[in-house]
Parts: structure tokens; C-alpha cells; sequence
């Protein structure tokens, strides 16, 4: 059975994530900052890692074939969208996959609000962008550790 790791299961589009791969039959635990919270929204059968997200081991995401980067936070701490998948892509194994989901409002950059995904296509090397609050370029994961 495909074990997933679902980081901010909770939120929004986690709890919506959470509902779908337990569905499928996926084994989840889900990765919450409150794990009471976990417990209301899924039942005391939810296995549960309560821990922040940034201090997940090599060793515990071993544990994972998926991981799945749901996590939310308010604008102030925005930059911890761009500290997490740094931390997750240093940590995950080759035969792991990482998926970020990111809500609609992340899409948009820079002054004119353009939809991130022009810059993409646009993009001239081998990196892919990743946008920040107030418009500024966040720092560029490398491709080779993105896959399809």
C-alpha cells in the first residue's frame, strides 16, 4: 500500500486531499502543526504526525513513498512556502515523489499580478521560479530534482 505523508492536512485543500486519497486507499498520515484538530475533522482513526514541517528528518520522510506538500501560513511568513520545499528537496530519497499544491492566490507575481505560469514558459534555463509575496522572485529550486 502507498504510504503518503499529507503536510497540512487540515487546511483547506488539505482536508479535501486527505478525504480523496483515503478514498483511494492510500495509508495517510496526515502532518498537522494541532493534532486535536487532525482528530475533529477525520476522527480518532487518523494516524497523525504533529511536528512542524520544517523539522521532518531524512529519516521520518523515509518512511513515506509520497509526500504531499499541502502546508499553508499567513502572508507574514509567507517565505516559509520557499523554506519547506527547500527542506523537503534536500531530504526526499530518489524513489519518493514530491507533490505541492498551492492555493490560487500563489499563482499570481509581480506588480501587474501576471500569472506565474507565463513566467515558466518563458523561462530560458533549466530552473523553475517560485513566487513570493509583494511581487519579489523567490530563490530557484533545481529541475533536476523536479519530475514528471
Amino acid at each position: 500500500m502507498t504510504k503518503v505523508l499529507l503536510i497540512g492536512a487540515t487546511g483547506m485543500a488539505g482536508q479535501e486531499i486527505y478525504q480523496a486519497a483515503t478514498k483511494a486507499g492510500l495509508a495517510v498520515t496526515a502532518q498537522v502543526r494541532h493534532a486535536n484538530k487532525a482528530r475533529e475533522l477525520f476522527g480518532t482513526g487518523v494516524t497523525v504526525l504533529e511536528q512542524d514541517a520544517l523539522t521532518l528528518s531524512k529519516d521520518e520522510l523515509a518512511n513515506f513513498d509520497v509526500v504531499v506538500n499541502a502546508f499553508s501560513t499567513s502572508p507574514a511568513e509567507a517565505d516559509n512556502h520557499q523554506k519547506l520545499a527547500e527542506h523537503l528537496v534536500h531530504r526526499l530519497g530518489g524513489d519518493q515523489r514530491l507533490l505541492v499544491i498551492l492555493g490560487a492566490g500563489s499563482l499570481l507575481d509581480g506588480a501587474d499580478d501576471h500569472l506565474v505560469v507565463d513566467d515558466i514558459k518563458k523561462a530560458p534555463g533549466p530552473t523553475l521560479g517560485s513566487p513570493s509575496p509583494r511581487g519579489k522572485k523567490g530563490a530557484r529550486l533545481p529541475a533536476d530534482r523536479i519530475r514528471d
